[in-house]
């Protein structure tokens, strides 16, 4: 995907929208959910101009205006904000907000949705970009605002794999930009962040840690997102991730998993097999090749790039091979 290829494509968009609507193809298929506002008829454009994967133009009534739906293929895993700094032509100062669970950003008459879909066995990352006519007429901007209300992602999920989904979507994104700047203090400093100091682990941190922040968040001269969960998760009978103290967890377990007085790593705490999954991001240092590994881990159950694949099934990065094999799925090396 070429940056001038998108950017071109995006004055072209904005132009095309406002042009007369004969000759394309007609569909029912979307409606607004609002007494107050009529019911828009929905065109498939047929043959977008690549990269768009999908465009739709929903005309007003009266044929004056229109709202155009412009999908894009997000295979970077980019957030609306880095996604909108790398492709929009003449970026301004756009708003965060969230649309049906998912990263959006809004810049005057365009919203810019990252969101995932999925059809059968596969999922994709997608770009959603929604905008207006300039000069379009009070009614359409307020259907504009109820179709942005009543927008709704993957129906075709149950309801409880849709919030997984969706925070699996932030976390590839987030791993991307945490990846990004890694690679920027490596050109800068000759080397990636080595955690040296700080930490309870030297060369290891987690989100959950102050370290996170304090040590590798202040090298990269960022504040670091973090998982959107964020939790370690324990078995019933107490912290299955700090040093066998089940009955009497110690006072840090539930905060940091870790054992200021014992100082080892915990027996679960690197990817138990046995033990259910810490829903944290995960820095490395290896300082034999100057590498590292950057670990989170997936809650929705089909393969979703860049898991592993072990004896035909999904794994997330970090997670080791169930064969008890010296292997493990790792992202960011």
């Amino acid at each position: 995907m070429k940056n001038n290829d998108i950017k071109n494509n995006f004055l072209k968009f904005f132009y095309f929208i406002i042009l007369s609507f004969f000759g394309f193809l007609f569909f029912k298929i979307f409606s607004l959910r609002a007494q107050s506002f009529p019911s828009l008829e929905q065109i498939i454009i047929p043959n977008p101009p690549a990269p768009v994967y999908r465009e739709f133009l929903f005309p007003s009534p009266d044929k004056k205006d229109a709202i155009g739906i412009r999908i894009f293929p997000n295979s970077e895993f980019l957030s609306p904000l880095a996604w909108y700094k790398k492709y929009v032509p003449r970026p301004g100062n756009p708003q965060l907000l969230v649309v049906d669970g998912y990263e959006a950003l809004r810049e005057g008459r365009t919203v810019y949705v990252n969101a995932a879909n999925v059809v059968g066995d596969k999922t994709q990352a997608l770009m959603y970009v929604m905008s207006y006519n300039e000069g379009a007429s009070e009614v359409t901007k307020k259907i504009f605002e109820e179709m942005l209300k009543n927008w709704r992602f993957n129906t075709n999920l149950a309801p409880e794999e849709k919030p997984k989904l969706a925070r699996d979507l932030k976390r590839f994104a987030d791993l991307g930009e945490i990846r990004e700047l890694l690679e920027n203090y490596k050109t800068k400093n000759g080397h990636y962040p080595k955690i040296e100091t700080g930490s309870f682990i030297k060369g290891y941190t987690n989100s959950r840690w102050p370290s996170w922040q304090q040590v590798l968040g202040q090298a990269l001269g960022v504040s670091l997102p973090v998982d959107p969960r964020n939790e370690f998760i324990y078995l019933e009978n107490g912290c299955s991730s700090c040093p066998n103290e089940k009955e009497k967890p110690d006072y840090q377990c539930f905060g940091t998993c870790w054992n200021p007085a014992k100082m080892t790593e915990s027996q679960n705490f690197f990817a138990d097999p046995k033990a259910p999954p810490h829903y944290i991001y995960e820095y490395r240092y290896k300082p034999e090749k100057d590498e590292y590994d950057l670990n989170f881990t997936t809650e929705y159950g089909r393969c979703f790039f860049p898991q592993c694949e072990f004896g035909g099934k999904c794994y997330a990065p970090g997670v080791c091979h169930p064969g008890g094999a010296k292997l493990f799925c790792s992202l960011g090396e």
